[in-house]
């Protein structure tokens, strides 16, 4: 199971963008192990199996956690650039949605 990020029109006109940013489910897991409290909260207690779409706050506030998980997570093994690889991905993903006025979703599986 992953969850697949995607910019939308708005709430009503899901037209998906072709831009994905995938958060794989092993990863997910990993940051549940080691992230325990609850700082990234909006991110890590999506549901695997439904959509959610941000509001431009949770957007502003997905940008902050990728920001922290871009700071927390430097060391070189493989587990972090993941991490590093997809925090910056969902950062560019959240700008680019907030430059264009539009929202992000997240899809479940």
């Amino acid at each position: 199971m992953a969850i697949d990020f995607f910019i939308v029109n708005n709430e009503k006109q899901k037209t998906f963008s072709k831009t994905c940013v995938n958060f794989d489910e092993k990863l997910h897991d990993y940051l549940l192990e080691k992230e325990s409290d609850n700082s990234f909260e909006l991110l890590l207690e999506l549901d695997l199996y439904s959509d959610r779409i941000f509001s431009t706050k949770e957007i502003n506030s997905l940008i902050e956690i990728c920001e922290a998980l871009l700071n927390k997570y430097r060391k070189g093994d493989k587990q972090e650039q993941e991490i590093r690889i997809f925090s910056r991905d969902l950062q560019n993903l959240c700008e680019k949605a907030l430059k264009q006025t539009k929202q992000v979703i997240a899809v479940g599986d």
